[in-house]
């Protein structure tokens, strides 16, 4: 599978062409940064696409990821929070 540079660059701002990928990586996200108003607005958006259990197959997958350092330093930005930029450099 071969992504073009602007879904790469969708993809780093924790976006996606696809609305269904977009919101599944918006939960993803907001469940890493703790943000509970942003998981479940996207957790009712999954269940709308008819997918309920995607979010608690995400929920599970990101509480055993292992933060990277990275993620660390820069997780807790109100940026990052809100999944505007994920990859910011430091």
């Amino acid at each position: 599978m071969a992504l073009s540079g602007a879904e790469i660059d969708a993809a780093k701002r924790g976006g996606s062409f696809d609305l269904f990928v977009e919101i599944a990586v918006k939960f993803a996200l907001a469940i890493e940064a703790g943000d509970g108003a942003a998981g479940a607005l996207a957790s009712r958006q999954l269940k709308a696409f008819g997918a309920p259990d995607i979010a608690s197959e995400l929920r599970a997958l990101v509480k055993k990821l292992k933060p990277s350092t990275a993620r660390s330093k820069a997780g807790r930005s109100p940026a990052c929070r809100y999944g505007t930029d994920r990859l910011r450099s430091e």
